[in-house]
């Protein structure tokens, strides 16, 4: 279960599904109202918003696992793989937190904690599950022909993780919404630092 801390919020865990999802909405509402609407702590409090909200959507279908996946040029479907079924395995025990924010007038950057489990140890597990369902007959072009090969294989799998921090840098628009910069950066650390785009093919 992906779970989330930070200085105002506490931990927040969930499973990816649309109640799970309106529950940390409405602890993420809950906790920002607390905080109060004044000063630096309101801003704080919205630029960290800015790269919670992200995160949580990971455990919801809301297309925000495939647009960060997707950024790096990663894709679980390469494998056979669903998406779905790739980031609730690989984001289980994340235990994100956000550990502070740096504020300087629309700028920020919010510095955030959590576990990654080693790339070098999951690729060789999604291409072990797309070889084996490919020699069982699963046909290529179906979507997520190997999630139950991959199911199977992470059951029983031991793979190490790393405890990264990672400094995202947040901008406040003319609106006063706070956004992301570059998201395809945080997604590279969410996968331990492994970012395909930098990889050469000969």
């Amino acid at each position: 279960m992906l779970q989330m801390e930070s200085r105002t919020h506490g931990f927040v865990s969930f499973a990816r599904g649309k109640v799970c999802a309106a529950a940390l909405a409405a602890s993420l509402i809950a906790s920002a109202g607390m905080m109060g609407c004044s000063g630096t702590a309101s801003q704080e409090q919205a630029a960290q918003d800015a790269v919670t909200s992200v995160i949580s959507e990971l455990a919801t279908e809301s297309g925000t696992a495939s647009e960060l996946l997707s950024s790096v040029l990663f894709y679980p479907q390469d494998y056979g793989v669903g998406e779905d079924a790739f980031c609730e395995w690989y984001f289980d025990g994340a235990d994100v937190e956000v550990s502070g924010v740096d504020v300087q007038g629309d700028s920020a950057t919010v510095h955030v904690a959590f576990n990654a489990k080693r790339m070098a140890e999951v690729l060789p597990i999604l291409e072990q599950a797309r070889d084996q369902a490919l020699a069982d007959g699963a046909d290529a072009m179906r979507d997520g022909y190997a999630n139950a090969r991959f199911a199977a294989a992470v059951t029983d799998a031991r793979v190490d993780a790393d405890r990264l921090e990672v400094a995202v840098p947040v901008t406040r628009g003319s609106d006063g919404t706070w956004a992301i910069d570059d998201r395809a950066t945080l997604a590279a650390a969410l996968l331990d630092g492994y970012d395909p785009r930098q990889i050469s093919i000969d």
